[in-house]
């Protein structure tokens, strides 16, 4: 599933489709291109790339860096996959991790909001996920490590004990925003910082309603703390 989540313009969907219809998955490494085309209908040039996929450059240099940055795969036939993501349109068929939680126990409440949050906002951030520590303690917090609202709500869920995940738009090889590398390093030893992005996959914007996506796919409610009525957060909560 990882070989086939590397080819450009094969998607989520598709790769549902070769998994629904290709049993052993194995499987659709041996078939022709043609007949890959004409069976997912998809252009020639990505049927092409299928069945050398797990042979390919792309491949390879893509394992040796989830070897080299300690990372770990998730894909969506597993039982340690989040349940809830599976529900989202088009839910990532491939999840990369770094860190150490159980996504399907717990309360997971998604947190988001303004980046350049106000000390208000910021306060009433950690106010509210005090008191969710309280009511509960198996809570897990989930936000997106951006500056203002997000960053509140990790060092909030880890000032009250409570597991915290950050969901990447980029790849895990670097974290963004560079402000938050000692934070994701917290975040690592008490929850996870998770992405769909290859690990090389820079911050682009295109990727941050994806990454929203995620974060409410995840989460059983979402909380917007301060915002504007048209930011991320508001996707997020749509």
């Amino acid at each position: 599933i990882l070989a086939l989540w590397l080819i450009p313009g094969l998607g989520p969907r598709r790769i549902y489709r070769i998994v629904d219809q290709f049993k052993p998955i194995e499987t659709v490494f041996r078939e022709s291109p043609a007949r890959l085309s004409d069976q997912l209908r998809i252009d020639i040039s990505i049927a092409h790339q299928i069945p050398h996929a797990r042979e390919s450059k792309v491949f390879d240099r893509e394992l040796k860096l989830i070897s080299d940055f300690g990372l770990d795969i998730l894909d969506f036939t597993q039982a340690e996959y989040p349940v809830l993501l599976k529900e989202t349109v088009n839910a990532p068929p491939i999840m990369y991790v770094r860190g150490n939680v159980d996504f399907n126990l717990g309360l997971p409440i998604g947190f988001v909001g303004s980046r350049k949050a106000s000390f208000y906002g910021k306060n009433m951030c950690h106010k509210l996920i005090k008191r969710m520590a309280q009511i509960n303690p198996n809570t897990i917090i989930l936000s997106g490590l951006a500056l203002g609202i997000d960053s509140a709500a990790h060092k909030a869920a880890l000032d009250f004990g409570l597991k915290t995940v950050a969901v990447l738009a980029g790849g895990l090889s670097s974290i963004y925003p560079t402000q938050n590398r000692n934070l994701a390093k917290s975040i690592e030893t008490n929850g996870a910082l998770i992405t769909e992005f290859p690990v090389k996959s820079k911050p682009i914007a295109i990727n941050f309603p994806l990454r929203n996506r995620i974060i409410s796919g995840m989460s059983k409610g979402v909380v917007i703390v301060e915002s504007g009525s048209r930011s991320g957060a508001s996707i997020t909560a749509g």
